[in-house]
């Protein structure tokens, strides 16, 4: 998932091997929570300001795929490129959400949301799934919180809920696969639903650790 910046398409490549025969339920499962957890060291690295490294990752990217006759080094090229307009993306997500963080209509549903974690876990679970990138949702959230819009309980509440929406995603989009891939995207979503249930019950503790 970190190599392909996304836990969906890891959830939609295991998928189609389920669908082939290649893959069975038990370890494409712990492929998707490995996905799970690769996905949240693309949060962490685009936490950072990665703008500087847009040009470079394109040239090299570029020159990967363009001069290289080698299968291994294009793909390496595509992956690099795939990532410097990724970071471009979620750059201008968050640029664009700017102005809702001045909001004083949203002010006040995100103070009256910090009261109620598990509906605030399900309008970021829906966000997610309309934006398709939990990535994008999690990075919205950290800006909202480092702007002093949101506070701890109400940003972790949200993360459980992008954690969620991230899990809807591919189900929705591979629900006409055949049975043995959806499958793995039901226990997939499963396995997001049972964490999030149970971190919304000890998010008091959470909040008090962190």
């Amino acid at each position: 998932a970190t190599a392909l910046q996304s836990s969906t398409a890891a959830a939609l490549l295991l998928t189609s091997f389920a669908a082939r025969g290649v893959i069975e339920l038990a370890p494409a499962l712990a492929v998707m929570l490995g996905a799970d957890i690769g996905s949240t060291f693309v949060v962490q690295a685009m936490s950072f300001d990665l703008k500087a490294l847009v040009p470079v990752l394109l040239i090299v990217g570029v020159g990967c795929f363009m001069l290289s006759s080698s299968a291994l080094v294009r793909q390496v090229g595509r992956i690099l490129i795939g990532l410097a307009l990724m970071i471009l993306a979620l750059g201008m997500v968050v640029t664009a959400t700017a102005s809702l963080r001045e909001n004083a209509v949203l002010g006040f549903v995100l103070a009256h949301l910090g009261r109620e974690p598990i509906l605030a876990a399900i309008i970021a679970a829906a966000l997610t799934w309309l934006l398709h990138s939990s990535v994008a949702m999690v990075l919205l959230i950290i800006s909202l919180s480092a702007s002093g819009l949101i506070a701890l309980p109400l940003a972790l509440a949200l993360t459980i809920g992008a954690n969620l929406g991230a899990g809807i995603i591919p189900l929705v989009l591979g629900w006409r696969q055949p049975q043995a891939a959806r499958r793995i995207l039901v226990g997939n979503l499963a396995f997001r639903l049972a964490g999030g249930l149970v971190a919304l019950l000890a998010l008091p503790l959470l909040t008090d650790w962190l």
